[in-house]
Parts: structure tokens; C-alpha cells; sequence
């Protein structure tokens, strides 16, 4: 009897439990622009008595994580198939690839672990006059560069007093506060000063498109990137993104 016990407890301690996840891109836009939500369709399959799986953070500098929904879930055979949206959003330009996504889950002691397929993303600069759908850039505009080097350039248009509070933040080494929207997007720049640029390739770019409003820059004040925050009319609002 003692024996019969022990190799069936050796024989239970071996049980192998299946554990899924695939992944499909939601095709609402297949070329999204630097920021923008990459959404991700993922589908679990994992034992009923195991714990809810979780996302294991491991992504490169320039992907973050905006959030994560639960769709649905239903059981079936002793097992739980759960579908969830999973949004990401990518602040580097090109072919974008991630080796996978990876899950783990606990049952008992034990630790279950699923991945994805290999996800390739194309991430453009801003959308073109040529798509169905054009968001056009107003006001800061944005340069899209790696996260860790993103910068925003501001025209001085009749910015006497804030260029004076801006050349005093700038000795002081104190962070400003940028709010730049489109509708219902809304993202929050929190930027270092860096310099005031009245001459050159930016200067110029600059006072060319103010030129089509009727304006004229004096000066064009560059930021340099340290935080951005979604503050959208959405359930992403207040997501740390940069």
C-alpha cells in the first residue's frame, strides 16, 4: 500500500497542464504613427484552477505598455479561454519586431509559462495627406525621435513674458509643463529648456509652415523630452507613456 502511494504521488507531481496564448493585430490601423495605441487581440487558454495569467514586462526602451482589458472568458473541459485587448504603443520609427509576449500563470506550486508568435509593428512619423484618415499636426509640433531623445520645438509668436519665464527656467534647470492636443487626444510634455534658436534648419522649417498662417516666428524655443503623459478623453487618461 505504501508503495502504490508513493508512485502515484510521483505520477501526479509529473502532470503537464496546457497553457496557450496567441495573439492577433487589431487591423484598425495597420501603420500607426509614433505613440499611437498598437492594439493586440490575445487569447488564453489555461487551467481552471490556475491563476489569472500576467504579462511579464520585458520590452525594449521605446515600447510601453498603455494597458490591458479583459474581454470575455468562459470555461470549458477544465479549462478557462479568456480573451483580452492588450494596447502598446511604440516611440521609435520602422519595422518595430517583438520576439514575443510572455505569460505566466501559478498553479500550486507550479509555474506555467506561454508565448506568443514573434509581432512586427511599422511605426511612421505622422500620417500623410494621402490617407483616407489625415490627423493633422497643429501646434507644437512634435519630432519624432527615440524616446530617449525626443524633442519639442515651440515658435515664439508674441511670447514676451512667457520667454522671459522660459530663460528663467532655463537657468534654474526647472521642468515645464506642455499640453498638446488634437480633439479628444491630449498628451502632457514634461520637457527641460534647452535653448532659443533664431537661426539654422529648425528656425527656418519653423517660420516656412507659420508662413502659410500668416505669422512669423522671432525665435524658436527647443525643449528637451523627459515624461509624456496620456491625458486623452479616455480610460487611458493619466498613463505614463515616456
Amino acid at each position: 500500500m505504501v508503495c502504490w502511494i508513493t508512485v502515484a504521488g510521483a505520477f501526479a507531481a509529473a502532470e503537464v497542464f496546457r497553457f496557450d496564448v496567441t495573439a492577433r493585430r487589431d487591423e484598425a490601423d495597420t501603420t500607426p504613427a509614433v505613440g499611437d495605441p498598437v492594439v493586440l487581440e490575445l487569447t488564453f487558454r489555461y487551467p481552471s484552477g490556475a491563476s489569472r495569467p500576467e504579462l511579464v514586462r520585458e520590452f525594449p526602451p521605446d515600447v510601453t505598455v498603455l494597458g490591458e482589458d479583459r474581454l470575455d472568458q468562459r470555461q470549458s473541459d477544465g479549462h478557462i479561454q479568456e480573451r483580452r485587448r492588450l494596447r502598446l504603443a511604440f516611440f521609435e520609427l520602422g519595422n518595430r519586431r517583438l520576439s514575443a509576449l510572455r505569460y505566466t500563470s501559478r498553479i500550486g506550486k507550479q509555474t506555467l509559462e506561454a508565448r506568443t508568435d514573434p509581432i512586427t509593428v511599422t511605426i511612421r512619423a505622422l500620417r500623410t495627406e494621402t490617407d483616407e484618415v489625415w490627423d493633422k499636426p497643429e501646434p507644437p509640433w512634435i519630432i519624432p525621435f527615440p524616446a530617449w531623445r525626443l524633442a519639442v520645438v515651440i515658435g515664439a509668436i508674441l511670447m514676451k513674458r512667457t520667454g522671459k519665464n522660459l530663460e528663467g527656467m532655463k537657468a534654474k534647470g526647472e521642468m515645464v509643463s506642455i499640453l498638446a492636443g488634437s480633439a479628444l487626444k491630449s498628451y502632457e510634455i514634461r520637457a527641460k529648456v534647452k535653448d532659443l534658436v533664431t537661426s539654422g534648419p529648425i528656425f527656418d522649417g519653423m517660420n516656412a509652415e507659420l508662413s502659410k498662417m500668416g505669422m512669423k516666428a522671432s525665435g524658436v524655443w527647443v525643449f528637451e523630452v523627459k515624461e509624456v503623459w496620456n491625458q486623452s478623453a479616455n480610460y487611458s487618461a493619466g498613463t505614463k507613456m515616456v
